[in-house]
Formats: structure tokens, C-alpha cells, sequence
């Protein structure tokens, strides 16, 4: 590192690396000390150390224009900046997430007019289940509300696997022609 304005330069006091050797240097010097600054800032460690090798980058990036007094002071205050600003796009992300799932809840969320439909299709299931016999009911009850497996079926109503499968097939076959015959009636 090399400090220009001695002995006649106009840069009093400007720090300068010429070499990555003195750059290396000067990163072993400081880091932890504007590592604290961001870990203060931004609770986190790998947000800090990534913020650090932010601020080091941008000083390599920009040593032959760089004109910096005082070393320890410029990195608090870059330090400071960087987290900041890794704050502030750490808050936009998270509005926009947020936003995002607001709007796909809102989207995927059923409107009233689908409610009121899905509720009165759930009545007509209903009055076309009440006409099956109590058997039938049973079983379409305990496999489509109660979401029990067949096995389990068969097991609590003492049946067999397939007089449980032939239960839901003749409810549900039922149940389809009840709601089509009802839509031609309804149209």
C-alpha cells in the first residue's frame, strides 16, 4: 500500500495499492472490522460476508481512481452503505413475494358465485346420495368424506374388498346419472 503525498504529491494522504500483494494486505487488516459493521446491521452471517466481498470487489474494481484518507473509516461507511442496500433489496424481494402469493391467493381463492355453486352441487350429490341404499350411503360416506381406503372400509363394515369397491361404483354411478338427469331439467 502506498501512501501518495509524501514529499511533494498533491494526493496528501491518499491510500493507493499497486500491487495485489498490498491489496491482500490491507484485506487482511480491515475485514473482520467492516465484517462487524454489516453483521451489526444485517443479523446475518452469510449476508455480511457476502456484503463484504461486495465491498472489497467494488475497491479492486475501482483502485486506480479510488482516493481514500482514512481506510478504517471508508469501509464502516461502505460497509454500512452496502448493507443497507442489501436491506432495502432483501425488503423489495420480500413486498414482492408477498404481493405475489396475495394476488395468486386472491386468484386461486373461489368468488362467491363459485360458492354458492360448489354448495349447491354438494346439496345435489347430498339428495342423490340420501336415495342410494343405507349400505351404499355408508360405504360412499366413509371412502369420499372420511377419505378411508378400501381395506379400512371393508374392515369396519365387515365386507369383502370388492363388495366395498362395488359399493362405490354403484354410488357413483348413481350419483352421475342423478346430476345429469338434473342439468336437463336445469337447462
Amino acid at each position: 500500500m502506498q501512501i501518495k503525498g509524501q514529499k511533494g504529491s498533491k494526493d496528501v494522504g491518499a491510500i493507493r495499492f499497486s500491487t495485489a500483494a498490498e491489496f491482500e494486505l490491507m484485506y487482511r487488516q480491515y475485514w473482520f472490522e467492516a465484517y462487524s459493521v454489516a453483521y451489526r446491521k444485517l443479523g446475518s452471517r452469510q449476508d455480511a460476508e457476502d456484503a463484504i466481498q461486495t465491498l472489497f470487489k467494488k475497491i479492486w474494481a475501482n483502485r486506480d481512481t479510488l482516493q481514500i484518507k482514512d481506510m478504517g473509516a471508508y469501509l464502516a461507511v461502505s460497509a454500512n452503505n452496502i448493507a443497507t442496500d442489501l436491506l432495502r433489496k432483501k425488503q423489495k424481494d420480500k413486498l414482492l413475494k408477498d404481493a405475489y402469493m396475495r394476488i395468486r391467493a386472491e386468484k386461486d381463492a373461489p368468488t362467491a358465485e363459485q360458492s354458492v355453486h360448489a354448495k349447491a352441487l354438494q346439496k345435489e350429490i347430498e339428495n342423490a346420495v340420501l336415495l342410494l341404499p343405507v349400505k351404499t350411503q355408508t360405504v360412499f360416506r366413509l371412502t369420499r368424506y372420511e377419505h378411508k381406503s378400501v381395506k379400512e372400509v371393508a374392515a369396519q363394515l365387515h365386507l369383502s374388498e370388492k363388495a366395498v369397491e362395488y359399493h362405490i361404483t354403484k354410488s357413483l354411478r348413481h350419483i352421475k346419472s342423478f346430476l345429469k338427469k338434473m342439468l336437463q331439467i336445469f337447462f
